[in-house]
């Protein structure tokens, strides 16, 4: 009895103690956020409830993340020193998440019924006098957007349509009338997980008569990359090969176009201020006159979980605009985004 009290309080202190170590392990696991728009955030678990989750992150400090903004939060392998080392089979039972039998029924896994992730509406204004100063403009419009998971998470399609009417003029000139429209359906694949790399479809719709283009059809196939961080900033990179129907205003027939658009996204997260910058070029191989590109930077205030105020410059350039028309059309938009989750992934 003697030498089995010893060394019962010796497996008992030692029991205590690596508890107590997995305890302050889960405490702040590391984890990989994914959003709801496509981001992902990656830092420590401080704190989570049914509606917030906070999460510190070397770049962008402590963020407070609203559940119904985010789709998955993945928990990454705790790394220790060899001093403090879990055990290999309490470390799993402490960053494993929970089976499938505990996971509430995954919506995205309904056959291949589309249902709806998330969604968005978008509306633009420009009030006159905002533009340098010696450039005039007044614009409204809206944009929709729609995000679908199919049949699981890594099956998606996007969908979004748009419009804007514009009056822009300068300094002793006559008023310039721009009307656009577009319209997007973009299928992806992701070939592991969520926010990894992907195969994806896109079509698309696009009208500019200040470009002179009275109708631009495009449909093809391309390939994205995972999205990363560096220095706090998420990026993404998508290039297809796509046919291209140009329409030009003064031009008939059609122009047939063979496409390679190459695009890169970047996106700074925070608390409440975010950049969000866009960069695309599309040389056209078989007619090197028809090239285009576009670009957009611009900042972005979160009122709440499902409201936000932007501000941002857009610019579109093609290159065989027909004449009179120009070659690039600038505009300064001012938009309020309303945001929601559908009954997809969480």
């Amino acid at each position: 009895m003697r030498s089995y009290i010893p060394r019962c309080a010796v497996r008992c202190a030692a029991l205590v103690w690596v508890l107590c170590i997995a305890a302050a392990s889960y405490a702040s696991s590391p984890a990989r956020v994914f959003l709801s728009n496509g981001d992902q955030i990656s830092g420590d678990v401080l704190n989570q409830t049914d509606d917030v989750i906070i999460l510190r992150t070397e770049a962008a400090g402590t963020l407070e993340i609203q559940r119904r903004a985010v789709k998955q939060v993945e928990l990454l392998a705790v790394s220790t020193s060899p001093a403090l080392a879990v055990p290999e089979p309490l470390m799993r039972a402490v960053v494993q998440p929970p089976t499938p039998a505990a996971l509430p029924k995954d919506p995205c896994r309904n056959g291949a019924r589309p249902v709806l992730d998330s969604w968005m509406l978008q509306f633009q204004g420009t009030p006159d006098k905002v533009v340098l100063g010696t450039q005039s403009q007044v614009q409204v419009g809206g944009n929709l957007g729609l995000d679908f998971c199919e049949g699981s998470a890594r099956d998606r399609t996007d969908l979004f349509a748009g419009g804007s009417h514009l009056r822009s003029y300068k300094e002793k000139s006559s008023a310039v009338i721009t009307d656009t429209v577009g319209a997007t359906l973009e299928q992806q694949h992701f070939f592991h997980k969520p926010g990894g790399a992907y195969v994806y479809g896109i079509g698309e719709l696009f009208v500019n008569n200040s470009l002179g283009i009275a109708q631009e059809p495009s449909g093809g196939i391309g390939l994205g990359s995972p999205q990363f961080f560096a220095k706090g900033v998420g990026y993404n990179f998508s290039g297809d090969m796509r046919y291209v129907g140009e329409h030009l205003d003064h031009t008939s027939p059609a122009l047939n176009l063979v496409g390679l658009r190459l695009k890169q996204q970047a996106h700074l997260p925070g608390t409440r201020f975010s950049w969000d910058e866009q960069i695309w070029v599309m040389p056209m191989l078989n007619d090197r006159h028809a090239f285009q590109a576009y670009a957009l930077l611009g900042p972005s205030l979160t009122l709440n979980s499902w409201l936000k105020l932007g501000l941002s410059e857009e610019e579109h350039y093609v290159d065989n605009a027909p004449k009179p028309n120009r070659r690039n059309y600038l505009a300064s938009v001012l938009s309020l985004t309303v945001m929601g989750s559908g009954g997809g992934t969480k």
